[in-house]
């Protein structure tokens, strides 16, 4: 007898033990999505005291912007694509990459010069800052479908992507103010399948009106597969990051994001 793979299908609600951060880490983004506005605010690298174009570790950095308060810590941020609102085409924020961390040596004004603790990739003029986060991310996730219904769109798969799978970061267009909470669990679901009926029988009007494309009586749509779960780990205002824990298929923008 000859053996061919086959896939293992299981309810996307069922019971799911603690994730340790260590096993899926590696996977998580650190990067953030900010409001325009904020962004606008924050401060900005003008260059570092050895005048080159790109700093590193322990460079002196001088900065210009509105500084908050006491903050001491700051990360260094690179801003990248707007996240736009498929449903509604507002900018629901711009990425923020993570590229350093810096620390305020000295504040004059709105003048500052900071020191870099550590960089993910070189800095550059133009790169921002904000006040620093520390570990935004649980030691351990309980995932747990939330109590009320959520349907999202995707707005990004894993740096701008349109397809993605197992332990991809995606970003959605719900967030906290939609009551969603770091370790929800979410499900993915393909578009809707929509069916020309054939079999009823329609009248003489109605056969007219469907030559014309105007009549949708025919017309059956059922609800697509779900086929992958997703895990909640980063929630902002009106965005979330989650990583795809696993899925029965490719992952695809234009799928939907809904509570199991």
């Amino acid at each position: 007898m000859v053996l061919s793979p086959q896939v293992r299908r299981e309810r996307l609600s069922g019971a799911i033990d603690a994730i340790p951060l260590d096993q899926i880490s590696a996977a998580l983004s650190d990067n953030i999505v900010i409001p325009a506005s904020e962004m606008d605010r924050s401060p900005y690298v003008l260059g570092n005291r050895k005048g080159s174009l790109f700093s590193s570790s322990n460079d002196e950095l001088f900065h210009r912007g509105s500084w908050s308060g006491d903050v001491q810590q700051y990360d260094i941020i690179r801003p990248g694509r707007d996240y736009v609102d498929p449903e509604t085409g507002t900018v629901l924020g711009i990425e923020g990459k993570l590229v350093g961390s810096a620390a305020i040596l000295e504040r004059d004004g709105d003048q500052a010069t900071l020191r870099v603790n550590d960089v993910e990739e070189e800095i550059r003029q133009g790169d921002r800052l904000i006040p620093s986060a520390g570990n935004r991310i649980d030691a351990n996730y309980f995932p747990r479908p939330p109590a009320f219904d959520i349907s999202a769109r995707m707005l990004d798969i894993a740096g701008g992507r349109t397809v993605g799978g197992k332990y991809d970061t995606i970003v959605i267009n719900r967030g906290s103010s939609d009551r969603l909470r770091s370790g929800d669990l979410l499900a993915l679901q393909k578009p809707d399948i929509v069916v020309d009926d054939m079999v009823g029988k329609a009248s003489v009007g109605q056969r007219f009106k469907r030559s014309l494309g105007f009549d949708n009586d025919n017309i059956a749509t059922f609800d697509g597969e779900k086929y992958a779960s997703v895990l909640i780990y980063r929630v902002f205002d009106n965005t979330s990051l989650g990583i795809i824990l696993s899925a029965d298929d490719e992952v695809r923008v234009e799928d939907r994001v809904i509570t199991p």
